[in-house]
């Protein structure tokens, strides 16, 4: 994914046309798409770290990390999401890639989690992913939970 640039901002540091972009694709995966009835702005967003990923002006990649909230505490980065016209180019290991290097600058050695839709867990296992939890319903959505590192 040559063409998409990435950046890493704290939500203060986000313009409005960011928030506006990131918060309408994730709308568009998860609650429209995926039908997830809660809402997606879960006042998460000002404590998380937001990696945008973008071709052309475009928001085409996006995924919401959170450090350590205790020293020895693991990465959580959450809210992976691509449009569902980019599934299958590659774009999403190439923001999960992205975001584990981010991880690894932010929180040198800690291990990384992810709480992912348990029919991704095979994409997730081979980015080094191990599951670390049984199957549990995430509002409708069987989810599993994974580690790495």
């Amino acid at each position: 994914m040559s063409g998409v640039s990435w950046r890493l901002a704290a939500f203060g540091a986000l313009s409005g046309a960011d928030v506006y972009d990131m918060l309408q694709l994730r709308q568009r995966v998860f609650m429209l798409e995926q039908a997830i009835p809660v809402l997606d702005a879960d006042g998460m967003d000002a404590q998380a770290l937001h990696l945008l990923g973008r071709e052309t002006g475009e928001l085409v990649a996006y995924a919401r990390i959170f450090t350590p909230s205790a020293p020895g505490g693991a990465v959580k980065i959450g809210r992976v999401v691509v449009p569902e016209t980019a599934r299958g180019s590659g774009l999403g290991r190439a923001l999960m890639i992205e975001a584990a290097a981010r991880a690894a600058e932010l929180a040198p050695g800690a291990k990384v989690m992810v709480s992912a839709q348990a029919h991704l867990r095979k994409f997730y296992e081979s980015l080094g992913f191990a599951v670390t939890s049984a199957v549990y319903d995430d509002h409708g959505v069987p989810h599993i939970d994974m580690v790495r590192g």
